[in-house]
């Protein structure tokens, strides 16, 4: 198993030197303590990047996948199927055939299956190797957003409304843990997604996935959990602003990413 780790570090340096700038910081740890409240729940995020056992995984979920797709992930993981004979069967993409099925099913509307993936994905860290039940669809996820946006240095600003409060100040490095949606150009309609919180997002590692979307215009741009930003500026609404939300957060990426669980599955004997 040690030595399955080194190569698997080695891979890492590797796809750092060639995806990466020398300026960029990769790797880092926090202290569950110094981080505000709404991110103590991202320490136990599903976090796996992949990094180093993208083949052996490849082999590995493709067994799993049908023992997860029950419930509303089956249905929607059977409507995506449908979608790629249809549109894309017969076409060339960026994309291998599951990821463009993960994307599109991470979008539809019925069955709503990101919401419960994602509570999954933020909060089931230490489940990951037992009670987690959607290890094939994080790895097309994943995978997906990595094919899309192989480079982290092609940053692009997006948008994300919410009807959550949050805490936090500037300056404070904070990720969101979970696969989390946003929007090129401006803000999306605040009747559909809420007018609490806003965020205008710097994201180097998010990925447009319009062209495989349910719906394609709302110009969506996927976040990775794994992602970190800094806070760099906090509005909050008054008589003498017009903000489009109660609180505006600002967040720039930090080109740093977060990995607590990269290949886990991997290094583990009985899976």
């Amino acid at each position: 198993k040690k030595k399955k780790n080194i190569y698997i570090y080695i891979y890492i340096y590797i796809y750092i030197f060639f995806f990466f700038s020398f300026d960029d910081l990769f790797f880092f740890k926090v202290n569950e303590n110094d981080l505000p409240a709404w991110q103590r729940e991202s320490v136990n995020s599903v976090d796996d990047m992949y990094i180093g056992c993208e083949d052996e995984m490849e082999e590995e979920v493709a067994k799993w996948l049908e023992k997860e797709k029950k419930g509303n992930f089956g249905k929607a993981w059977n409507k995506s199927e449908q979608y790629y004979n249809n549109t894309w069967a017969t076409t060339t993409s960026t994309l291998k055939k599951e990821q463009i099925m993960a994307v599109h099913a991470y979008t539809l509307g019925m069955p709503p299956i990101y919401a419960e993936f994602n509570k999954a994905v933020r909060t089931q860290k230490s489940e990951y190797m037992t009670k987690f039940q959607y290890h094939a669809f994080h790895f097309y996820l994943t995978m997906a957003l990595r094919s899309l946006k192989p480079k982290a240095a092609e940053c692009v600003t997006t948008y994300r409304r919410t009807n959550c409060r949050f805490e936090t100040g500037i300056n404070r490095e904070v990720r969101f843990g979970g696969f989390t949606s946003s929007s090129l150009g401006s803000y999306s309609s605040p009747g559909l997604f809420g007018n609490q919180s806003c965020f205008e997002i710097i994201t180097c590692f998010g990925a447009d996935i319009s062209e495989f979307s349910k719906f394609k215009s709302e110009k969506e741009v996927l976040i990775p959990p794994y992602e970190v930003f800094k806070v760099t500026d906090i509005q909050k609404r008054s008589q003498k602003n017009s903000l489009p939300c109660e609180v505006v957060y600002n967040l720039e990426s930090t080109n740093k990413i977060l990995l607590n669980l990269n290949c886990a599955l991997t290094d583990e004997s009985d899976l």
